[in-house]
């Protein structure tokens, strides 16, 4: 390594300002120590000296800290995984409209993690009935899935990042159900999916039956009796079953289930 020249010294000791009394830099480094200079102080301006010093902090708090490997052996795993199962499978949901008569269990409902770019959704179960229901999860019903009267419907929804929100249904005869809210705000859970405190039995009304769910992100933007009358429009009108709801900064996800008589 080649050692620093006399001049490379005095250009170093007069950027910090430490020249001896009496030295000065020769004429022809003044351009240098002028580009040193604005060298550092772009360098201060990207990189100022606070948000460094928090930086090193933290990084040093991070190597001090004590580090532990959590092993979890499946002697251990296996039991906690049984007892999330069964408190999942033992809360209630109560009757709807049509009283049920016994608890639906929600074991097999979803509580996945917000997609980027996920909208708002209105998921729709079918409870299991016989008497091995006890053991069966609900059965997720997509758009044009085929029920029949007296099944019980679980509704959820997903808020997808959407703060307020009505759901509703209608079928072929033309009658309207508000399923949320049922009393008070139209406001939404947050962080996955959430189920509806009440399940219903499917009468005999003929043809399908419609679930809406209309959302926003503006507190105060939905009015719940609004989206009734909207709805009550498209249940009487010439194509129920594909009639497209429109309100202002909403967004609204539909689906329709089949209805099959005896």
């Amino acid at each position: 390594m080649s050692k620093p020249s006399s001049n490379d010294l005095r250009l170093e000791q007069a950027l910090l300002s430490e020249l001896p009394e009496g030295v000065r830099l020769p004429d022809d480094q003044a351009e240098s120590l002028a580009a040193l200079r604005r060298d550092n102080e772009a360098i201060l301006d990207k990189y100022p000296a606070e948000r460094v010093a928090k930086e090193i902090e933290r990084r040093l708090a991070a190597e001090r800290a004590p580090r532990r490997l959590w092993l979890w052996s499946p002697a251990v795993l296996a039991p906690a995984l049984v007892l999330a199962v069964l408190w999942i499978g033992k809360r209630p949901v109560s009757p709807g409209p049509d009283p049920v008569g016994e608890d639906a269990p929600l074991v097999g409902i979803d509580t996945d993690v917000q997609l980027k770019g996920q909208r708002a959704e209105l998921r729709v179960y079918r409870k299991p009935d016989g008497q091995a229901a006890a053991q069966k999860s609900p059965e997720r019903l997509r758009d044009g899935s085929v029920v029949h009267p007296g099944d019980v419907l679980q509704l959820s929804y997903l808020a997808a990042g959407q703060t307020q929100g009505v759901i509703v249904s209608y079928d072929g005869r033309g009658s309207v159900e508000l399923h949320h809210p049922l009393r008070g705000a139209t406001a939404l859970l947050r962080g996955g999916e959430h189920a509806l405190p009440r399940a219903y039995k499917l009468d005999d009304a003929p043809r399908f039956e419609r679930f809406l769910l209309v959302t926003t992100k503006q507190p105060g933007a939905l009015d719940v009796a609004q989206v009734v009358s909207t709805v009550h429009a498209l249940a009487s009108g010439a194509d129920p079953e594909h009639a497209t709801l429109t309100l202002p900064d909403t967004e609204v996800f539909s689906l329709t289930l089949r209805k099959v008589l005896p």
